[in-house]
């Protein structure tokens, strides 16, 4: 039976060092110490991905403190706030384009309503088919928590 070093599995920061906190899923750890975002497994490059800098709690807490003072029904009761603790939460999302390009086919059930010589109204429900041309670019927005291939399906 072969002992294994748990130091063998730990993630490292490319740029300091420090140990990374990593699940099965992540795709990138940003160094809680330096702030590098630490490319960890997969077919992308860090270079590919657009990284939001991250502020400290004191920028956190001065925009907090600024947001108060410019609303109105905060500003009022100002003196009663107390910020008991800051925290973040690290969101990874896709953010892409896709192109859509071809007939689309589609039916409706739509409702009809007709007035007699009488006045009595009558309501019946009709089926419409409809055939449109589509060709559009969409932008999507996705939880990165799994990885793309650039492969078409």
């Amino acid at each position: 039976m072969r002992v294994v070093n748990i130091e063998e599995f730990t993630f490292r920061c490319e740029r300091c060092g420090a140990p990374l906190e990593v699940s099965p899923e992540t795709i990138i750890a940003v160094c809680p110490y330096c702030g590098f975002p630490n490319h960890i497994s997969g077919n992308i490059k860090t270079k590919n991905i657009y990284i939001v800098p991250s502020l400290d709690k004191n920028a956190i807490a001065q925009a907090f403190w600024k947001r108060v003072e410019g609303d109105f029904d905060l500003r009022r009761i100002k003196e009663d706030i107390q910020v008991v603790g800051i925290e973040g939460h690290y969101t990874p999302y896709w953010a892409g384009r896709v192109h859509v390009e071809g007939t689309v086919k589609y039916m409706k059930r739509e409702q009809e309503c007709h007035t007699d010589s009488k006045g009595n109204t009558h309501c019946h429900t009709v089926v419409r088919h409809y055939t449109e041309r589509v060709n559009e670019n969409l932008s999507l927005i996705g939880s990165a928590r799994r990885q793309l291939t650039s492969s078409p399906p």
